[in-house]
């Protein structure tokens, strides 16, 4: 099948519509019996087999010959297929496929009576057209012994099933930095990395695989979704000490594994430090938004404790604990937008016992705004977390964000004629596969307006450029690309046509930068807010967008593409919303504690010296993520590019 895990499009390989491709490859039949093959996926969909394995053999056996299935929905087309669904599915069945190439014809069925003998290899292939006007990308072939039930799931298609052939020769893995062991405190996340470049006949992309094992144990299983040179666990606990990582990286007809890394877990016996606080106006506008963030997992019951919360200026009426930020959102009244304030915490805890003596943080109040578009209809609830200066998470419940109806959660500024605006994507949920993190600009805010109104009209314009998650909630693979999703037309259909070139967000430096000029709105994307690929076509609006719109952060995770037993609030975490310049931005740098010091993540050269003001000197042969054990009174750190 095509693309894998049943995904429905893959728009970093498919960019663009309006193009054909192919499966093909041997089948190895298991034993001797009647095979059925079956054919599914959008729009037009053709499966040949061969009666030997010489290509020159083939002969059409089924096929979805102008409708389109579902991803693995075989024998279950859709209502508005051509021919009905009768034909439909005669069609998609090679024994009921009448016009079959096969030369042995089932006497009752009328379709191919395909006999095979196990270990014999038979050549196949699928051919797949995709119109410009697909909704789906896919397309895939499954087979049963005759007699067996309709299948379910994924193709029968896989493993010693299937052969093909790739020529070896000259092809290679190179590890240039191995994945390295990693010591944390118990609560908090683990990253793994690796440098990897490859060569092969068939080019050098380097594909992904992460894979895990308990501790002692030397069978490793593949982690879902882990398809990139970075990976970062779930918090670990302190079961979860001696546990095994490992990445496997392929180029075609060459896969290679890294060493093996280890996760110590310590107990976590420090308590919770202030990480950083800023604030923006509420989404009633009567108070501010005040955020306030830690640096480890919370005890909810303190965190969420008014009383352990005081202001410089101001009055403060009621606290928010956002556990994934992990942070909270105090309610305050009494503050000036440009102001500076200092927020004080005391006997804030975290899940371990640990409870913090006292700590301040100061904070500048920033312009901007939120508020949630549309009418929340599942009233799971929704958020804002100010983590720094124009930098936020984002927390939606929101159903969906397509077609005439939107709901989203929308931090925004106003600005009148052409702007050029950039973010950095950091993370978002795993939600479903179209949900939506990004920038955006809106001729009118639409929040709080219900369905109804948005479906009968009142949906706003919009442009959008956002990326989407790596896995769904479910445990299927994400979008994992960028789209330019916009309204032409107020309360019309929501379009997103694809953006080439294309590419996989590289979380946690998924940069977006949407830039307007006139009535064109240009799209571009980064791994390093840097350097920028601009991505085509451009957007232009036949009706004339205002001169003053409503830009910035936006968050749309569509639960309604989300199992309803699993729909929630999800978050994504915005950061850098800014003016794009040609000025080369400082580099980043951040830390976490370890039981004996930090480990400083950095990009660039590191630098030290034993007072703020130098004398300050590259640090040999440090290499991310840099271990640092703390020996003295004071030791400082920077990064320089």
């Amino acid at each position: 099948e095509y693309p894998a895990n049943g995904a429905g499009t893959d728009r970093v390989a498919d960019p663009t519509r309006e193009y054909c491709d192919t499966l093909e490859g041997y089948f190895i039949p298991a034993s001797n019996g009647d095979y059925v093959i079956i054919t599914a996926g959008a729009d037009n969909v053709y499966t040949f087999l061969s009666t030997d394995s010489d290509p020159a053999n083939m002969k059409r056996v089924s096929e979805v010959p102008g409708g389109w299935t579902n991803p693995r929905d075989w024998l279950r087309p859709q209502a508005n297929t051509p021919g009905g669904n009768d034909a439909q599915t005669n069609s998609m069945r090679s024994d009921y496929f009448v016009n079959t190439g096969w030369p042995t014809l089932d006497p009752v069925k009328g379709g191919a009576l395909i006999s095979l003998t196990a270990g014999q290899k038979y050549y196949m292939l699928t051919v797949h057209y995709d119109h410009s006007w697909s909704g789906g990308d896919d397309f895939a072939a499954t087979f049963i012994k005759s007699g067996d039930p309709i299948p379910t799931g994924a193709p029968a298609f896989t493993g010693n099933l299937v052969g093909t052939y790739l020529d070896p020769t000259g092809a290679s893995v190179t590890f240039n930095q191995q994945p390295a062991d990693v010591t944390i405190l118990q609560g908090r996340k683990a990253t793994f990395t690796a440098v990897v470049t490859g060569t092969s006949a068939y080019g050098g992309t380097v594909t992904y695989q992460w894979q895990a094992a308990p501790a002692g144990s030397t069978t490793f299983t593949d982690i879902p979704g882990a398809n990139s040179a970075s990976y970062t666990t779930a918090a670990l606990g302190l079961a979860d000490t001696g546990r095994q990582y490992k990445l496997l990286a392929s180029v075609p007809s060459v896969t290679d594994p890294s060493r093996v890394a280890t996760v110590t877990v310590n107990a976590d016996t420090i308590p919770p430090h202030l990480v950083a606080a800023s604030a923006i106006a509420s989404s009633s506008g009567a108070t501010f938004d005040v955020g306030v963030t830690f640096d480890e997992p919370l005890d909810a019951t303190s965190a969420g404790t008014l009383a352990n919360y005081t202001i410089s200026a101001g009055s403060i009426s009621a606290v928010k604990f956002y556990p994934q930020s992990p942070g909270v959102v105090l309610t305050v009244s009494g503050l000036t937008v440009g102001s500076s304030y200092t927020v004080t915490a005391v006997n804030v805890g975290d899940p371990y016992g640990n409870h913090m003596p006292s700590g301040n943080v100061s904070l500048t109040v920033g312009n901007l705004h939120w508020g949630e578009v549309g009418a929340d209809e599942l009233g799971l609830g929704y958020g804002v977390l100010p983590v720094g200066t124009n930098s936020f998470d984002l927390y939606s419940d929101g159903i969906g964000e397509w077609a005439s109806y939107d709901e989203s959660t929308f931090v925004y500024e106003q600005i009148t004629g052409d702007f050029d605006k950039e973010l950095r994507v950091e993370f978002q949920d795993a939600s479903s596969q179209w949900a939506r993190a990004g920038l955006i600009a809106r001729d009118v805010t639409n929040f709080g307006v219900n369905r109804a109104a948005q479906e009968g009209g009142a949906a706003g314009r919009y442009q959008k450029i956002h990326v989407q998650p790596v896995a769904t909630a479910m445990g299927t693979p994400g979008a994992n690309d960028y789209e330019g999703n916009r309204r032409l037309t107020s309360g019309g259909a929501t379009d997103g046509p694809g953006l080439s070139p294309n590419g996989a967000p590289a979380y946690p430096n998924a940069w977006c930068r949407l830039q307007r000029v006139g009535q064109t709105f240009n799209f571009f994307r980064s791994s390093d807010g840097v350097n920028w690929t601009q991505m085509s076509p451009s957007s232009t609006f036949d009706a004339t967008m205002p001169a003053t719109l409503y830009v910035g952060p936006e968050f749309a995770p569509e639960n309604g593409n989300v199992t309803a037993s699993l729909r929630s609030v999800w978050v994504a975490k915005i950061r850098d919303y800014r003016t794009h310049s040609a000025i080369v931005p400082p580099p980043a740098m951040s830390y976490v504690r370890t039981p004996t010091g930090l480990s400083i993540t950095f990009e660039g050269t590191l630098q030290s010296a034993d007072s703020l003001t130098g004398t300050w000197s590259d640090v040999t042969g440090a290499s991310n993520p840099y271990p640092v054990t703390a020996t003295g009174p004071q030791k400082f750190y920077r990064a320089k590019r």
